[in-house]
């Protein structure tokens, strides 16, 4: 029985500590005429946030394809996470 009072008093200790921590990555952000995007992707201001940067300075967007690669304009928004670039 002490057992299971320990398991308890463990998971409701660690829901606490995820549940309450703050976030400083947003859910989604404006990217000009691509509209809201979202995570997978992240912008350039928050790159922890994302596994692909995009920078929305330019008239058209910018997508950067892994950590330090090449930057492409990102043509069209084809779907939630399809562009043409």
């Amino acid at each position: 029985m002490n057992l299971a009072k320990r398991f308890v008093l463990f998971s409701l200790f660690h829901y606490l500590i995820i549940y309450s921590a703050d976030s400083k990555c947003q859910e989604s952000f404006w990217c000009g005429n691509l509209g809201f995007l979202e995570f997978q992707l992240s912008h350039v201001t928050h790159p922890e946030c994302g596994l692909f940067l995009v920078d929305c300075s330019f008239l058209y967007p910018r997508i950067q394809l892994g950590d330090g690669g090449t930057w492409y304009d990102i043509l069209e928004k084809l779907s939630a996470n399809g562009f043409r670039i």
